[in-house]
């Protein structure tokens, strides 16, 4: 969606996403990633797509990590998704040494965690009867319901801690 916005190029392929990607390289941006893009027919299946700008080459390692959809509501997502990434990654920086991969690895993580702690609170959304009718508008949603979509980070805290890339990047 912001991806989309800020280059003008809709995404619908992984070539329009490379595309989305050069341009934001172009904007001086070493480090794209653009999350749950849905790439062809298959709804069932979301894609993050990244790109890395080595700034002594000028070489691009671009890849695509795709993951299943989850449905549900789901409050903080991005915003964890976006922590569990720079704190990958910055981790990752020096075991790099600046060559290619280290976004890469740092995404196939960070997906990890993100999807076992969005599965966690979807389970505790089914077993404590919470549900969100898609129709609901966002502003009259109970503040109980609400709370019930809040992500489950701290019974899910051993998948931040230790996480198991389940889903692997390849190069695009």
């Amino acid at each position: 969606f912001e991806a989309e916005l800020l280059t003008g190029i809709k995404i619908a392929t992984l070539a329009d996403a490379k595309r989305a990607c050069d341009a934001l390289h172009q904007m001086g941006v070493p480090n794209v990633v653009i999350t749950s893009a849905r790439i062809g027919d298959d709804a069932s299946t979301l894609h993050l797509v990244g790109s890395e700008l080595c700034a002594r080459s000028g070489t691009k390692h671009q890849f695509a990590i795709g993951f299943p959809q989850l449905d549900g509501y789901f409050t903080g997502s991005g915003d964890l998704f976006a922590a569990l990434l720079v704190a990958r990654h910055a981790s990752l920086a020096n075991e790099f040494a600046g060559l290619a991969g280290a976004l890469a690895k740092a995404c196939e993580l960070a997906t990890a965690t993100q999807a076992g702690v969005m599965a966690a609170t979807r389970q505790h959304q089914m077993s404590t009867g919470i549900a969100a009718d898609p129709d609901l508008p966002r502003g009259s949603r109970p503040s109980d319901m609400v709370r019930g979509f809040e992500l489950r980070i701290i019974p899910s805290r051993h998948l931040i801690t230790n996480p198991t890339a389940s889903f692997q990047a390849f190069a695009i």
